[in-house]
């Protein structure tokens, strides 16, 4: 299974616990700001990022959204830098 796949199965799987989840907080008392998160979260945005995929996997684009990679050295570590 290539990567994008990975990543709709990823997806997919998030929406339906995301969707268990806030169906069952439902049922149980939630503190103001909680309850404000739970009415306020949208799903919709995961079913948006499922769909992009699908037309990645449909158009068969691999390629990464950045266009270069620069190492850049701090004290001993290295960093990868994306533009």
């Amino acid at each position: 299974m290539n990567n994008l796949q990975e990543i709709w199965n990823d997806l997919d799987e998030a929406y339906e616990y995301m969707e268990r989840a806030i169906e069952k907080m439902s049922y149980i008392p939630l503190s103001k700001e909680l309850y404000e998160r739970k009415e306020r979260f949208d799903l919709s945005e995961i079913s948006y990022m499922k769909q992009l995929m699908e037309e990645m996997m449909e158009n068969n684009i691999m390629k990464p959204s950045f266009h270069k990679t620069v190492t850049m050295s701090v004290g001993r570590k290295f960093l990868m830098c994306y533009s």
